[in-house]
């Protein structure tokens, strides 16, 4: 659904963000970014994750985030 809307928006040149809210973790945020997703709401399954800090927590969401816009960036060239 992600990329389905991403590519909508983007053959209609629209100037909107893909926003997703529920299940941002850690795992699924690289897919999320590289298939479209701009804005990620991160909650208990990623930003406030047992077991790291806050700041270990929104390093690995920065980590995961960088790897999906590579790879969305090595799709679109």
């Amino acid at each position: 659904k992600i990329a389905d809307t991403y590519q909508f928006i983007n053959k209609r040149g629209l100037d909107v963000s893909v926003e997703i809210d529920g299940r941002v973790s850690i795992e699924n945020i690289e897919n999320y970014v590289s298939t479209g997703a701009d804005i990620l709401v991160a909650g208990s399954s990623s930003l406030f994750l047992k077991g790291n800090t806050l700041n270990q927590n929104l390093e690995l969401i920065r980590q995961a985030a960088e790897k999906g816009f590579n790879r969305r960036k090595a799709e679109n060239c």
